[in-house]
């Protein structure tokens, strides 16, 4: 395109650095053998899809509140699994908002609190016998035991099917990394 090809402003200049944005195929080679509507179409929702994905994922990788969160279900145009919700009701849309927030970092627990001198203590509302934090929350309050019990002993009865006890030992070899996998969603 010779045409305004020395002028940043013009139309085909800001076509040629969005066809380079997006990994496209650069207009002279689209001159040359044009796709059809239907495979360009297809291409240009691809290479759009792949940039905004990776773009998205990296953004999300540099967030410390998302630490937790598995980048790889960061799919565009599919909703992440926690927000997979069979039974429609208002109970499971709340739990769906309430593991959103836990796996989002925001989901306030009483050491937070305490950070911001909004609580007069950390300690764990349910059981009083430590801080509430994250690692608590999920993993030690023993009011919550049963609830992690319906939820983590099919997890484990399913990983432990598949893997050996030494993969076991080495994945899962400390409750930080215990906690990690099984937060990670």
């Amino acid at each position: 395109m010779s045409v305004n090809y020395d002028n940043p402003n013009s139309f085909f200049s800001k076509i040629r650095e969005i066809l380079l944005k997006y990994g496209l195929p650069p207009i002279h080679l689209l001159q040359e053998t044009l796709p059809s509507k239907l495979k360009w179409k297809s291409l240009v929702t691809k290479h759009l899809n792949t940039y905004w994905q990776n773009t998205l994922r990296d953004d999300a990788e540099s967030k410390s509140t998302l630490k937790h969160m598995d980048t790889e279900h960061l799919l565009v145009g599919k909703n992440h699994p926690v927000w997979t919700i069979f039974d429609k009701t208002k109970a499971e849309v709340r739990k769906a908002i309430i593991k959103a927030r836990i796996v989002s970092g925001t989901f306030i627990l009483k050491s937070d609190r305490a950070k911001f001198n909004q609580a007069p203590s950390s300690v764990c509302q349910l059981c009083n016998l430590s801080e509430e934090n994250i690692s608590h929350f999920l993993l030690e309050c023993p009011i919550l035991s049963n609830t992690r019990i319906t939820y983590f002993q099919p997890i484990k009865t399913y990983v432990t099917q598949h893997i050996t006890a030494e993969v076991w030992h080495s994945v899962f070899q400390s409750k930080s990394k215990y906690h990690q996998a099984n937060y990670r969603l």
